[in-house]
């Protein structure tokens, strides 16, 4: 299909599929493709454009079949409402504005920003822009916790280590070799367990998790900040969403953090200093808590890059990224012990 050709053109099957109901939601008949579509792990994303809507461009995601999928299409449709409803100038998420249940798919705003990811990326000779894209992404996340009243409670250890033994048992299936050569990551994965066992009775902060927050998840751009693809819809500790966006930082880091600062903080201690003074100090846990809790993400993460070998060749920058988390593990678990 060429880049502008009008999608009556019967090529898109799943674009065919929608029409009607975008149709009927937005008033407009003129949507046309605007940009080549891309494929991901659990759908097909398009962009169609419009003249006459209010929104110049949305973004079609096209859901693979099978329970789990389209219950993950719905939910995403149905809290979107909630959040979006709660947006401010400066802090927001798309605006979904269909869900077609025959055809598994949504529509939702086109955000036309850069990723957080690719700034970092861009910038990475500047501290100070380092710095300010992490004020702005943690001051972004805590508006989105508070949007679902944020307060201490005591964590699930189940729930903590569920994403861990989901992937643990992928592994055993899919990599049983792999998983037999590997006794450093079986030996983290049981260290992981104990260690959400072990925080069982320390209040937390809790609030609906984003559950993918990433720098690849987040526009910025002048002074309005966007977060999406929030795949969760569980209450958990903050701190879950706040690891993931931490280690994110550092994959494409060529220099370890220093042993100094994962012994203090689990990776970056500028990194981290600066999230929290954005974020707010009363989210700061007890160091070993922290700690314990940053070793299950990246034990999550060294886990989910064992499995992704069995699907495609690895990425050149997972080379470097995997023995830096082996490298904070092994820290950590001589701390925590």
């Amino acid at each position: 299909m060429s880049r502008r050709q009008n999608i009556g053109g019967g090529r898109a099957r799943d674009v065919q599929a929608i029409l009607p109901d975008l149709v009927e939601a937005t008033g407009a008949n003129d949507w046309v493709e605007s940009r080549p579509s891309l494929k991901r792990r659990d759908c097909r994303i398009r962009f169609l454009r419009s003249e006459t809507f209010r929104l110049p461009e949305v973004v079609l995601k096209t859901y693979r079949s099978g329970k789990a999928a389209e219950n993950q299409a719905f939910l995403l449709f149905e809290r979107n409402r909630s959040i979006h409803r709660g947006a401010t100038g400066e802090h927001t998420v798309p605006e979904h504005l269909l869900f077609v249940h025959r055809a598994n798919a949504l529509v939702m705003e086109y955000v036309n920003a850069p990723l957080a990811g690719d700034l970092l990326i861009r910038r990475f000779h500047s501290p100070a822009e380092r710095a300010r894209i992490i004020r702005r992404a943690a001051v972004w996340l805590r508006w989105f916790h508070s949007l679902s009243d944020p307060a201490q409670e005591t964590p699930d250890p189940d729930a903590l280590r569920q994403k861990v033994e989901r992937t643990r048992v992928k592994i055993q299936n899919k990599r049983p070799a792999a998983w037999d050569d590997d006794p450093f990551l079986r030996d983290c994965i049981d260290r992981a367990a104990g260690y959400a066992a072990g925080i069982r009775d320390t209040p937390l902060l809790h609030a609906t998790v984003h559950g993918d927050y990433t720098p690849f998840n987040l526009f910025i751009d002048g002074r309005k900040t966007c977060g999406f693809d929030y795949t969760a819809a569980r209450r958990m500790p903050v701190h879950q969403d706040i690891c993931r966006f931490l280690l994110y930082l550092d994959i494409y880091r060529l220099r370890p953090a220093t042993r100094a600062e994962v012994d203090s903080c689990g990776g970056r201690r500028n990194d981290y200093e600066t999230f929290f003074s954005a974020y707010g100090e009363d989210a700061i846990p007890p160091r070993e808590t922290w700690l314990a809790l940053r070793f299950i993400e990246i034990t999550r993460r060294l886990a989910s890059l064992s499995l992704q070998r069995s699907k495609r060749k690895g990425h050149v920058l997972r080379f470097i990224e995997n023995p830096q988390l082996r490298h904070k593990a092994r820290h950590i678990a001589r701390i925590l012990g």
